[in-house]
């Protein structure tokens, strides 16, 4: 099986591009599959607040990427700039690329803590929805490795740096300490606990829960905050001291005559960190006098430089890892040439062992039969290493080619003896 890669992330285009893209990635694997192309087997999307990539799984790559390329332009095409996505990375750097995100290395915050994760939910959700396929999983799952062997082993990361650390840095910067200060949290999911975890290592004390869905009583009791109603929200902005959204909804959630509102008594700007990728804030707030937006873009700009040591260690790790990924599944590539050996070896036995219990009886024939998968074991013994071996090296055609010109046989066909 061949893999591929498709995506964008904020190395490639501008956020407001990347925002526009990332309104479809929830629905991009059922939908590709929903084609019922032969080409395509599985797919897993990891959208984050600064990338959306596809993963793809098919038995052959040039189809893969005429398929997954069509059905790209036809899903979310309109609108964008051409070019928008790059040229597919296949298999070995497929991986490569996967390993090298999950670990941190390709995160606007280079070695932020929380991207592992959100590459394990990925293939957890695929997996929930049916999309995941064998090699990707077992892809996904080598890159949560290699992202713990990097956390580790290495100085990546060891200062916890995220997304939210570096706005919440930005704040603490002209406000001073967070500790004792109130915060209102706009989100439930998954990075809304992060901002949760952020702010409490920090001292933060009022905590307030707004959310468009009907998660935000359960949230808020499991995270000692009080929720905040739709009616209600207006006087929590007025009352707290800072505003974190991360709740990815499909339009902006707080406008910006709303901040100005609740803003217009306040002797100092509120700070407001928008998180979220469609923006939950309405990026006219930037021009409303007593708020400060600290969206993305303003992150990225203040993004600390890993040390370089670091990010070395780091690379050679997931060098290692891929190598490692590439060897084993090079391996299971030599599965079906060892299964077409064996297929051939049993059709044999099989038929001389129904030719000596017609003459001799079924005691003969079950003499026979042991004696037979000790010569089966010996004669398949060498060939089934050197197959594995050879495919380890990246010479599976020469396997393939063999057991053709040899044995006339094909993986690709019924190999039994008629």
């Amino acid at each position: 099986m061949s893999i591929a890669q498709f995506g964008v992330s904020h190395h490639d285009v501008t956020l407001p591009v990347l925002e526009a893209i990332s309104r479809y990635a929830d629905s991009m694997p059922k939908a590709l599959l929903a084609c019922g192309s032969p080409h395509v087997s599985g797919a897993v999307v990891v959208s984050t607040c600064n990338r959306v990539e596809l993963y793809v799984e098919g038995p052959d790559e040039q189809k893969i990427q005429q398929v997954t390329r069509q059905f790209i332009w036809e899903h979310i095409g309109d609108g964008l700039p051409d070019q928008t996505f790059p040229a597919a990375r296949l298999n070995d750097e497929a991986a490569r690329h996967l390993f090298s995100v999950a670990v941190g290395l390709e995160s606007m915050v280079v070695g932020e803590s929380e991207i592992a994760g959100q590459v394990r939910r990925a293939v957890s959700n695929a997996r929930k929805e049916g999309t995941v396929a064998p090699s990707l999983d077992r892809m996904f799952r080598a890159a949560s490795s290699a992202a713990s062997q990097v956390t580790n082993s290495t100085g990546l990361g060891s200062a916890g740096r995220s997304l939210v650390s570096v706005a919440l840095d930005l704040i603490e910067e002209t406000e001073g300490p967070l500790a004792g200060r109130s915060a209102l949290v706009i989100g439930t999911g998954a990075y809304a606990r992060v901002v949760h975890a952020a702010l409490d290592r920090r001292g933060a004390l009022d905590r307030y829960i707004f959310s468009l869905s009907d998660r935000a009583h359960a949230f808020a009791e499991s995270h000692g905050g009080k929720r905040v109603s739709q009616m209600n929200l207006l006087s929590a902005l007025s009352s707290v001291d800072v505003v974190v959204t991360s709740s990815g909804a499909p339009h902006p959630i707080l406008e910006a005559d709303m901040l100005a509102a609740a803003t217009k008594e306040r002797s100092n700007p509120m700070p407001v960190v928008d998180l979220a990728l469609t923006r939950d804030v309405d990026t006219r707030a930037l021009h409303v006098a007593n708020v400060r937006l600290i969206d993305l873009e303003l992150i990225a700009q203040h993004a600390p430089r890993e040390h370089s040591g670091a990010i070395t260690a780091a690379q050679r790790a997931v060098t290692r890892a891929v190598k490692d990924f590439a060897s084993i599944e090079a391996e299971r590539s030599a599965d079906d040439v060892i299964v077409a050996m064996r297929s051939m070896v049993h059709a044999a036995m099989a038929k001389e062992l129904n030719r000596v219990r017609n003459r001799n009886g079924d005691e003969v024939a079950a003499v026979l039969q042991n004696s037979l998968h000790r010569v089966e074991r010996e004669i398949l013994h060498i060939p089934t290493v050197r197959s594995r071996q050879l495919t380890r090296e990246g010479r599976l055609d020469a396997v393939e080619h063999a057991l053709q010109v040899l044995f006339g046989l094909s993986t690709h066909e019924d190999n039994s003896l008629d």
